[in-house]
């Protein structure tokens, strides 16, 4: 097999997902009930320090369309999960793949709406 043929292959497993399970996936794919879920989940989990809309308090502001430690949706969800090291930013580990995608989700519709 041709380097250009695994570069190709090891691409396209990348894009479906496949090697990144639930996390590699888009959050565009969640549904509108997810995106209640994942607000449900992040007013209960991190509205104390970021506020529940997002605005920031002991935390800082979600509510922008780009955040300094999640430039893309997989690193979005590992920050919920795992956190920021250095920082109050300790992640929750105890959230499934599926509750931290949905509150990333929840989260990236914050930072659409305009401040």
């Amino acid at each position: 097999m041709s380097r250009h043929s695994t570069v190709s292959i090891l691409a396209a497993i990348v894009a479906t997902g496949v090697a990144g399970g639930a996390r590699a996936q888009s959050l565009a794919t969640l549904t509108d009930a997810d995106l209640a879920h994942g607000r449900d989940l992040y007013q209960l989990h991190c509205g104390r320090c970021h506020g529940q809309q997002g605005a920031g308090g002991e935390g800082p502001t979600l509510a922008k369309p780009f955040l300094n430690y999640a430039r893309d949706d997989a690193s979005l969800v590992s920050v919920i999960q795992r956190g920021i090291p250095g920082t109050a930013m300790v992640g929750n580990t105890f959230l499934s793949d599926v509750d931290a995608r949905q509150i990333a989700g929840h989260l990236r519709s914050l930072g659409r709406i305009a401040t």
